[in-house]
């Protein structure tokens, strides 16, 4: 039996801690300068794989560290014949990186077979690649590239082009436009192609590839769907806007969803942003949401309690209700309930400083309130000029967000955004509206909702680890 370190195990001494990071968590020591030299060694002789009995002798002195890093799987078992074979793979590394055992992800290499589309340019080289690699492979009349384990679908590939970008992935295009020779070269995409299909047999998920014209390499983790999970969740009292975004964006650029990017949009750097700061979420679909705020912090805030969720809802179709502390903070399940209700901008504490923006783009308007079955209030402004009449299609719920949702339609005003960029939406005037001034905002926002019963999600679980301070659950009607 071989007892191998894991290539991707890091270390560093600050005297007299030393700290290792292995694949699930990080180990602190307190050791010596002299053990610290040791230890090194170790480490170091044995990230070259050695015979356990060797290993056992020549470290006599450390045997109960070493049952520790294997426990902790930074060194990991494999029997003789097994890492002789793999010993001098390219992919082994990627394993190690990949799974926790080592020798039942390399026992599934030796299992794959991979189907190439005869339309690909470069089908013969991957072949003769995969082939000199050891990868069973064959060029059949598929659409895309399917990697099969023990006979059966396994995964699948795509590769197509997107502006000047090439992208490889799991999920199907809307639109594929096939890749010729002088868009990239074959060798290159063989060597990418190879990596994903091991890191997909091996791996907990397909990593996937956008590389640009200049050969610069996004690489992201596959996301398809949202499914059912189960996680252990940590309660969060302190609600940090920034810290909640900042989740969100780490989501985003991780993992290939539909939602693509944030502030990812060409026009994004020509917008004014003085005073009003711009956010924008891109979609699979090419749809650009854009928000402003006077306050990056309120901005962020509204992102992560209403926005994201409605993203969510209009890309995957699935429902959701946010909770904090076991408190609805807004649910994507909302309908019209009501006359509307006209307010005043007096009423609010900002009132004056958007009542001075709206004169200052010569917008003139009429506000409206209209509630929601499932608590706060839609927005509604009349354009007194023209008479068209604009809804602000999420529901809300504190005064904050209704001051975004107005400096959200200044701001669009200022840079000249089109209506369909955002969450608000052309409508009729309606039948039957108030002309009375309710002096009740605060009513009207009310942030009531009933408790519904929902469902962990893989989209939830990744979230808890970035540190999200809501639970984010999928709910039906």
């Amino acid at each position: 039996m071989i007892i191998k370190g894991r290539k991707n195990s890091r270390y560093y001494y600050n005297e007299p801690e030393l700290f290792i990071y292995g694949p699930k968590e990080r180990l602190k020591l307190k050791v010596n300068n002299a053990d610290y030299q040791e230890i090194v060694k170790l480490i170091q002789v044995v990230s070259q794989g050695m015979e356990a009995s060797l290993v056992q002798n020549n470290f006599a002195r450390h045997d109960s560290l070493i049952q520790l890093f294997l426990e902790k799987h930074i060194f990991y078992q494999i029997d003789s014949q097994s890492y002789a074979k793999h010993k001098d793979m390219a992919y082994l590394p990627w394993v190690e990186e990949a799974c926790l055992d080592v020798q039942e992800g390399l026992a599934k290499i030796g299992k794959i077979q991979i189907q190439i589309p005869t339309a690909f340019f470069g089908a013969g080289y991957l072949s003769g690649y995969l082939s000199n690699h050891q990868l069973k492979n064959e060029i059949v009349e598929v659409d895309k590239f399917n990697i099969l384990l023990n006979n059966q679908l396994n995964g699948e590939y795509y590769i197509w082009k997107e502006g000047s970008d090439i992208c490889i992935s799991t999920r199907k295009p809307a639109n594929t436009f096939l890749i010729e020779k002088n868009d990239i070269s074959e060798r290159l995409l063989a060597s990418f192609l190879y990596y994903c299909v091991i890191v997909s047999v091996v791996g907990e998920g397909s990593p996937v590839f956008r590389i640009n014209d200049l050969l610069e390499v996004e690489r992201k983790q596959e996301f398809l769907k949202i499914e059912k999970a189960n996680y252990a969740l940590v309660e969060n009292s302190q609600q940090d806007p920034i810290k909640n975004y900042n989740a969100i964006e780490s989501f985003v650029k991780k993992y290939d969803s539909k939602i693509k990017s944030l502030n990812g949009n060409p026009d994004y750097l020509q917008y004014n942003q003085s005073p009003l700061q711009v956010i924008t979420i891109q979609t699979e679909k090419q749809k650009n949401y854009y928000l402003a705020d006077i306050s990056f912090e309120r901005l962020s805030q509204f992102v992560t309690e209403a926005a994201f969720a409605e993203i969510l809802q209009a890309c995957y179709g699935t429902s959701f209700i946010l909770l904090a502390n076991q408190k609805v903070v807004y649910n994507t399940l909302h309908d019209e309930k009501g006359d509307l209700q006209r307010i005043e901008l007096e009423e609010l504490k900002e009132g004056a400083l958007i009542h001075d923006l709206f004169l200052q783009e010569n917008l003139k308007v009429n506000l409206y309130l209209q509630e929601s079955s499932t608590g706060g209030s839609y927005l509604y402004i009349l354009n007194q000029v023209n008479y068209s009449m604009v809804k602000f299609q999420i529901p809300l719920r504190t005064e904050d967000q209704l001051n975004t949702a107005l400096l959200t339609w200044i701001s669009m005003a200022i840079n000249q955004i089109e209506i369909e960029e955002s969450f608000f939406c052309q409508v009729s005037q309606p039948a039957m509206q108030s002309e009375i001034y309710n002096h009740m905002v605060a009513e009207l926002l009310s942030n009531s909702s009933n408790r519904k019963v929902g469902r962990q999600t893989n989209l939830g679980e990744i979230l808890s680890k970035e540190a999200f301070g809501y639970e984010l659950l999928e709910v039906g009607r």
